[in-house]
């Protein structure tokens, strides 16, 4: 019963940071408005819930694994990276981090941090389904 308490609760962290990086991201969204906030807005809401949904089910794992623990954090990393470093433009000037850096150099090189996020996201979310399929199927 102990066991299955302190089991419970772990996930629960687990899903409440995974719940904290959707805010983030969703506030910088907000305070970031531009041309690519459109986009973000359609495609966000589904990368965030398939966020959650794959985290989800890694927190179930996260103290099993060394493996599932370190692609958790990486995939929380990376998810909240993505959105809060992503520039933004509207027709007069770029700007990046809730709005708040206005500087060219420093927001192509955020452009090329978010880049090699989203692929590091999207490798971690494939490698993390291939991990979760062989563990629910010994089980």
């Amino acid at each position: 019963m102990d066991n299955e308490n302190s089991k419970s609760k772990i996930e629960i962290f687990y899903n409440s940071i995974s719940v904290i990086c959707i805010i983030v991201a969703f506030l910088n969204t907000i305070y970031t408005p531009g041309w690519l906030w459109l986009f973000i807005f359609t495609l966000g809401p589904v990368h965030a819930i398939f966020f959650f949904f794959s985290n989800y089910y890694l927190a179930k794992y996260a103290k099993k694994s060394v493996l599932t623990n370190l692609l958790f954090w990486i995939s929380c990393i990376t998810f909240t990276m993505i959105y809060v470093l992503m520039p933004e433009f509207n027709d007069i000037s770029s700007y990046a981090f809730f709005g708040t850096i206005y500087d060219t150099k420093t927001i192509d090189m955020f452009a090329i941090i978010v880049k090699y996020s989203l692929c590091v996201n999207i490798i971690t979310s494939i490698l993390s389904g291939f991990i979760l399929y062989k563990k629910e199927k010994k089980n």
